[in-house]
């Protein structure tokens, strides 16, 4: 949106995979009112996410005015998501996990990019593409192999400021036995 060929705010909310749209960015210059922007702008990518087939439109909340926003909009909470941090004072007790831990193999991407869609589920299933996308970025990609068979990945960004766990996949039949906790430490 632009006020006298100046930029005041934006949305980016790309349809993807199952019809689903995420909200990306928005954002809007301080001097301007939050949610009269917001709701010129939904609008008018509701309507062009309508005509191309979208059925549900996701958004990660990180800062609170955006929420209520989102509620006056018609959006509903359906998921808690928790943002954790962990400073690195002590190294965690390790547990041993079955398998062997290794970097990812270029022949590892088609099973993973299998498992990754059994493990998520609607909005949190991500489409080849993406996946991939996100492989290419990741400053760490490890599985754990288990009798040739991958039960788990993990995708780690790296910056100045830390790590961030991008993604952590474990096959169904494996969660709930500390494959994800082996991932996300080693």
């Amino acid at each position: 949106m632009f006020s006298q060929q100046e930029l005041i705010a934006c949305i980016s909310c790309p349809l993807s995979f199952h019809q689903i749209s995420w909200i990306r960015i928005f954002g809007v210059n301080s001097q301007y009112d939050p949610q009269e922007i917001w709701t010129k702008l939904w609008l008018q990518a509701l309507k062009e996410l309508e005509t191309q087939g979208c059925r549900i439109t996701a958004a990660l909340v990180m800062s609170a005015w955006l929420e209520p926003m989102l509620l006056k909009s018609g959006f509903d909470e359906t998921n808690a998501v928790i943002f954790l941090e962990w400073i690195a004072n002590s190294v965690p007790k390790v547990h041993p996990v079955p398998g062997n831990l290794r970097n990812v193999r270029q022949e590892d991407i088609d099973p993973l990019i299998e498992m990754d869609q059994i493990a998520f589920k609607g909005i949190w299933c991500n489409p080849r593409d993406e996946l991939l996308k996100a492989f290419k970025s990741a400053s760490i990609l490890t599985v754990l192999e288990l009798e040739g068979q991958l039960i788990g990945y993990q995708i780690s960004t790296t910056s100045v400021w830390g790590a961030h766990l991008a993604r952590l996949a474990v096959h169904p039949d494996w969660q709930g036995r500390g494959i994800g906790g082996a991932l996300q430490r080693e």
